[in-house]
């Protein structure tokens, strides 16, 4: 649900200050806002896809990055509803797209918390039933580290997701410990290249050969690539 730029403006106090009802009472007021990063195929330029990130439009601080309150929602309980909460606005805004002509997947980065959850997919679903959006245009992306936190319901979890239609995409690929291990297990539709091998490949020998080798074993096992 982040990226990885900061909001470092706020104040080392505030962010210590954060506490989990403040972002409870965020979420259910409609305070946290899904913001879209575009994708686009490189092949014709055009604009096929996004990804959904979140902000916090605080009264006090103004807009706060994800980095800011994630680890809260995480360890007090509140991922699953934030997860669900910014699902349900991309979701929204994808059939207002579709609606208007301009159909387009979107991705939403799930957490360790959700991949241990069996319920999660039935959830995320009915999210789609509401919102008159169809399974395959939402890709569940996930970091190979997560996989790791509850490896067991997390395969479970990801091919129920597949199941029901709903596309996968391993994030962050090339920074986690088993990677090929992972492509082996779990149906994914997309590989995403870590961005620290991507905006260094010009300049770094060993990145541009990650990059290409990352992109050509994409291609054999028939998975988008996005960098």
């Amino acid at each position: 649900l982040g990226d990885p730029r900061s909001d470092k403006g706020i104040r080392a106090d505030a962010v210590s200050a954060l506490q989990p009802e403040d972002l409870a009472t965020a979420i259910r007021s409609g305070a946290l806002l899904a913001y879209f990063q575009p994708q686009i195929d490189l092949s014709t330029g055009a604009f096929v896809s996004c990804e959904a990130l979140v902000r916090w439009n605080h009264p006090e601080w103004g807009m706060v990055f994800p980095d800011r309150f994630i680890s809260v929602a995480e360890q007090s309980g509140l991922m699953p509803e934030l997860t669900e909460c910014v699902a349900q606005q991309a979701l929204k805004h994808c059939a207002t797209l579709a609606n208007a002509g301009f159909p387009i997947r979107c991705s939403i980065n799930v957490s360790a918390i959700s991949l241990a959850d069996i319920q999660f997919p039935d959830r995320l679903l009915d999210l789609l039933v509401a919102a008159n959006v169809p399974p395959n245009s939402v890709i569940v992306e996930v970091t190979e580290s997560r996989l790791f936190e509850d490896s067991t319901n997390a395969v479970d979890v990801l091919n129920r997701l597949r199941m029901k239609g709903i596309e996968l995409s391993i994030d962050d690929f090339g920074t986690g410990y088993s990677s090929l291990r992972q492509l082996k297990l779990i149906p994914f539709n997309e590989l995403k290249i870590d961005k620290e091998f991507v905006m260094t490949c010009e300049t770094n020998q060993e990145s541009e050969s990650i990059v290409r080798t990352s992109i050509e074993l994409a291609r054999r096992l028939a998975l988008r690539t996005v960098a």
